[in-house]
């Protein structure tokens, strides 16, 4: 995510900024390369995450909160409540299902 905030933000990428849709492209193209390899989490996040990140915006948010949005959307479907994610919070990440 680091990496698409960076490529989406025109204080670092100039004229070379790439809107939402673009850099997902991009981010498509580095996940199918051999060479990279991500952390495992839900598979029910990524594709809500990529739902969320179509538009054409830039700007240093635009990853991050939908990113969080999908996660609090999985919550529930793990059985867990928000007391139970406020409490992950604030004591440990918790592990996530299979």
């Amino acid at each position: 995510m680091g990496f698409l905030r960076l490529i989406t933000n025109a204080h670092v990428m100039g004229p070379d900024v790439l809107s939402q849709r673009n850099a997902g492209k991009v981010y498509d193209d580095l996940a199918r390369d051999k060479r990279v390899t991500f952390a495992i989490e839900s598979a029910e996040i990524e594709p809500l995450w990529k739902s969320y990140t179509q538009g054409r915006f830039t700007g240093t948010n635009v990853w991050t909160d939908p990113y969080l949005a999908a996660l609090a959307s999985c919550w529930p479907t793990w059985g867990l409540t928000e007391t139970d994610a406020f409490i992950a919070n604030v004591t440990a990440t918790p592990s996530l299902p299979d």
